[in-house]
């Protein structure tokens, strides 16, 4: 029974530690796949996705993988200003396959790059081969995904054709339909991120400063700065961003200072950079340092730090901290226990031996020798 406190308490903590903590830990082989379409060459054409990367269009930019096209649905959504007048806007949306209720979940806007503009509705999705294992289920992740497109006459983000009304830019446009999803769909509020590459990196820091009352996080691959009055929008977003060192287009340099002045200022921002020339930062980032996972750990009001590998949050670190540092109290615990026992044994030996020797008869007990006559 002297060991029973212990064994209580550790089996106690680990009931509480899968309970509380289990959840914030990637448990690939114990997910169920969401949103995995029907058919056995499913998996193989997800494999080929991972392995292969998109085919080049011959006028340039990259086509969406068809596989993909399944997880997201084909939404519509009416818009007016500028030259727009009660038109249809499409877009894609990845929703999770199915809702809790109660239960609200992130949302991420992603900006594609200036080869993907066009009006079929499917370009946009190129280059999300790299977050395939969420998108498909692999890891169990319940998100929405917003993927707008820039119209084939107007490929910039931040353009805008007509100064009437609210105007008609592909970033002002993408930034209501958002807004209108955070009304039709259980989508936290507090847990809004943006993610682009190249020209839609560039925009990633446009749209943020916008939407800065909704967005909490970025993640900007291959982009140039905005201006100092745009930045000075981003105070409270958490800010990743992901260049090559050699890469024409978006000077790493750029990059440089405006993390550096920014870091100084306070605002939470990281940058990684991969020594190669190529504009393509985007796949090592969702690939190597998992952007979209981080992405999705961030809700506003809670710190996460911008860094590679897995964010920092209270949770993270309890499910951390919790299981080696409880065990150590639990260790220290016992070990006292288990000395008090011993000095105990020690202290009644000795007082036995007193008995022994002494004239005077005692009265010997753990807490000490009383004297009869007293």
């Amino acid at each position: 029974m002297k060991y029973f406190f212990p064994l209580f308490v550790i089996t106690l903590y680990a009931v509480m530690s899968y309970s509380l903590f289990g959840q914030a830990f990637d448990d690939e082989s114990n997910q169920t796949p969401v949103n995995t379409p029907t058919g056995g060459d499913a998996d193989a054409s997800l494999d080929e996705i991972i392995k292969e990367p998109s085919k080049p269009f011959a006028g340039g930019g990259y086509a969406a993988h068809p596989v993909l096209l399944k997880y997201f649905t084909e939404q519509t959504y009416i818009y007016t200003g500028g030259r727009y007048n009660e038109t249809p806007i499409h877009y894609r949306l990845f929703m999770p396959e199915q809702t809790k209720p109660d239960t609200k979940y992130s949302l991420v806007v992603w900006l594609h790059g200036a080869g993907e503009s066009d009006d079929d509705n499917i370009r946009q999705l190129s280059h999300l081969q790299h977050i395939v294992d969420y998108i498909a289920g692999k890891r169990k992740r319940d998100f929405y995904l917003l993927a707008t497109q820039c119209p084939k006459d107007n490929g910039s983000w931040m353009s805008s054709m007509s100064q009437e009304g609210k105007g008609d830019a592909p970033l002002t446009v993408t930034a209501e339909i958002m807004r209108h999803l955070l009304n039709e769909y259980p989508i936290d509020p507090d847990c809004v991120t943006v993610a682009g590459l190249s020209s839609g990196g560039s925009a990633t820091w446009e749209y943020a400063a916008q939407c800065n009352d909704v967005v909490t996080a970025m993640a900007a691959f291959s982009s140039n700065p905005p201006s100092i009055q745009t930045q000075a929008k981003l105070k409270d977003i958490s800010i990743w961003l992901f260049n090559s060192t050699d890469d024409g287009g978006t000077p790493i340099d750029n990059l440089r200072n405006a993390t550096a002045r920014l870091k100084n200022q306070g605002y939470k921002i990281h940058l990684t950079e991969y020594p190669t020339a190529s504009h393509d930062s985007w796949g090592p980032a969702l690939r190597q340092d998992d952007a979209f996972g981080w992405l999705l750990a961030q809700k506003k009001g809670y710190w996460r730090s911008p860094l590679p590998g897995r964010p920092f949050s209270m949770q993270v670190l309890l499910a951390y901290a919790f299981p080696l540092v409880f065990p150590a109290i639990i260790i220290i615990i016992t070990i006292v226990i288990i000395r008090d026992k011993k000095l105990r044994k020690k202290r009644l030996l000795a007082l036995q031996a007193i008995q022994q020797t002494s004239q005077e008869p005692y009265e010997v007990s753990e807490q000490g020798i009383d004297h009869e006559n007293e």
